[in-house]
């Protein structure tokens, strides 16, 4: 589900990481805020990446908390560009 707002990216971002660090962050539901760059380096061996990540490419990840069983590793879940037409 795409997801926006109408204030700046950057306290976008800043108002997600506050919901996020919530004991209870939403009835039903929760989310993480993913760095693309940390989440997708599965590899131990490569190098930390440099540099901050652009805000456009943190992922939001929403998921309802009565099914955590079957939810996919986050590594799994595609990205907005991986789903294309698919939403």
């Amino acid at each position: 589900m795409p997801l926006g707002s109408t204030v700046s990216l950057r306290h976008f971002k800043a108002e997600l990481v506050k919901i996020s660090k919530r004991k209870v962050q939403l009835p039903g539901y929760a989310l993480s805020l993913i760095d693309p760059r940390l989440q997708r380096s599965l590899d131990p061996r490569k190098p930390a990446p440099t540099g901050r990540t652009p805000l456009k490419s943190y992922l939001v990840h929403f998921y309802r908390t009565d099914r955590l069983s079957a939810l996919p590793p986050v590594s799994q879940v595609p990205t907005l560009e991986e789903l294309g037409d698919d939403l």
